[in-house]
């Protein structure tokens, strides 16, 4: 099924309907813990490249794991430690409506976006709805998601992003648990624990 452009000018009916019951779902939980694959397929030059990381989130707290790389935010302060260099850089939370990242990977259709129900799909073994976004905000990097919803969970089981530049983005999650018990003392990041550490404070 192809869906023209008017198609996306509004929010489709089924569409919503099951992103809400998926949104009920992650805001009943107090916690939520994923394992998850990134694939990059660059289109251009055809090369493709994966990597695998772990996320917990409470609310708008949440702590990244990625290749060496950990992401810890407060929800005001975000603090981005790179291991082998022993340096943390700390920020302020960036609010981009219509991004995508592990972070907000659970959550970010529900702002920034016009969305149409394709069908049903098969995603990493699971049968699902596919629901295309297309980002309200024309100066985004990608142009299309197909956000995989697991038909008997109505949680999301993986997504495709199609970036501008000619490559794909491809994420899947690999295990997922709700209502891990974590203290709020999980996301924020202690600099007295590491020795030597070069604090680059951007605030």
């Amino acid at each position: 099924m192809i869906a023209s452009v008017g198609v996306y000018a509004q929010k489709d009916a089924k569409a919503m309907a099951i992103l809400e019951k998926a949104s009920a779902n992650y805001n009943s939980y107090s916690t939520i813990k994923a394992d998850f694959t990134i694939t990059i397929e660059n289109l251009v030059d055809e090369t493709k490249s994966s990597q695998t990381g772990s996320i917990i989130t409470k609310k708008s707290k949440y702590v990244l794991n990625m290749d060496g790389q950990q992401i810890i935010s407060n929800g005001n302060d975000v603090w981005t430690y790179m291991e082998d260099i022993n340096e943390v850089q700390i920020d302020v939370v960036s609010d981009d409506e219509g991004s995508i990242s592990p972070v907000n990977f659970f959550t970010m259709y529900e702002k920034g976006y016009k969305y149409v129900y394709i069908g049903e799909a098969t995603h990493n073994s699971k049968a699902c709805h596919q629901i295309d976004l297309v980002p309200e905000d024309d100066e985004q990097t990608f142009f299309k998601i197909n956000l995989f919803v697991d038909i008997s969970t109505n949680l999301i089981s993986g997504a495709k992003i199609l970036d501008k530049g000619g490559s794909h983005f491809y994420y899947t999650i690999n295990k997922f648990k709700s209502n891990v018990p974590t203290e709020d003392s999980a996301f924020e990041f202690d600099v007295n624990k590491h020795s030597d550490i070069e604090v680059i404070d951007l605030r």
